[in-house]
């Protein structure tokens, strides 16, 4: 009679799929202001953000975020996040460039005293323009992301710079591509921007082995919510409980299994 022992496993191991967990940091905007250029002279402080142009006027964003507790060991990749939308009657369509700025204060700063754009010099690599996000078109209020350079965001932190201060600008050769958002201070920082900065780190393998007969086997994983996973193939898992089966000519085990930290 065959005898078939079905196990999954979660051990630091050399082959097979690797678990990695993800972790989120979402530090805080310190100041973001927008600015436009038919009233150059006023500081627009907790009217909301636009970006782009809308009827002649030309609007842009200035965001500033606290790097002082910013580690890059293990970073993914970085994103800034907007609580926005286009307006569909203005134009179908919005692009956003991000680009380094110099200092300034959300309380004083207005078009004609904006910083200026700046360049930042690691090895032979210069930076200005960190990030673009082109063709928004969601004409509802949401969430949008800009992905952030994020070999110029490694070289930014490990050269000790503590805060981040950019300027973001639309497509302003056109006569309407417009984007507007909400700032920090609107319903108390719920859906201020955000800085995302996404880290991963293997803890080992996850796989399914079937033993029948003494034969050592490895298996597909199928995982909820993510379909069967191909044995050897890596799996991303976020923290979180995840049910797992594994089955093996009709032996199946179900398993549920937490990931968080300091699993190994």
């Amino acid at each position: 009679m065959k005898t078939i022992i079905i196990i999954l496993v979660a051990l630091m191991m050399v082959a097979g799929g690797t678990l990695y967990l993800s972790t989120i940091a979402m530090p805080s905007p310190i100041e973001d202001c927008a600015i436009l250029d038919v009233q150059p002279d006023k500081n627009y402080d907790k009217w909301g953000l636009a970006i782009g142009k809308w009827n002649g006027y030309t609007y842009r964003t200035l965001i500033k975020f606290d790097l002082s507790q910013i580690d890059v060991e293990d970073l993914e990749s970085v994103e800034i996040r907007l609580y926005g939308a286009i307006i569909p009657e203005v134009s179908d369509t919005a692009n956003i460039y991000v680009y380094l700025v110099g200092n300034w204060n959300e309380k004083t700063v207005t078009w004609n005293n904006q910083p200026p754009i700046v360049t930042y010099h690691f090895g032979d690599k210069a930076y200005s323009k960190i990030g673009e996000r082109l063709d928004i078109d969601n004409s509802e209020l949401g969430w949008i992301s800009i992905e952030i350079d994020k070999e110029f965001f490694e070289e930014y932190i490990k050269a000790k710079y503590k805060v981040l201060r950019i300027i973001l600008i639309g497509d302003e050769t056109k006569e309407n591509s417009y984007f507007y958002a909400q700032d920090s201070e609107y319903k108390r920082g719920k859906y201020a921007p955000q800085l995302v900065l996404i880290y991963r780190k293997g803890y080992g393998e996850l796989k399914c082995t079937a033993y029948t007969n003494g034969e050592k086997i490895d298996i597909p994983i199928n995982i909820e919510g993510y379909g069967q996973i191909p044995s050897g193939e890596t799996i991303k898992l976020k923290l979180g409980s995840y049910n797992i089966s594994c089955t093996y000519k009709g032996e199946t085990l179900k398993k549920t299994i937490v990931i968080e930290e300091g699993l190994n």
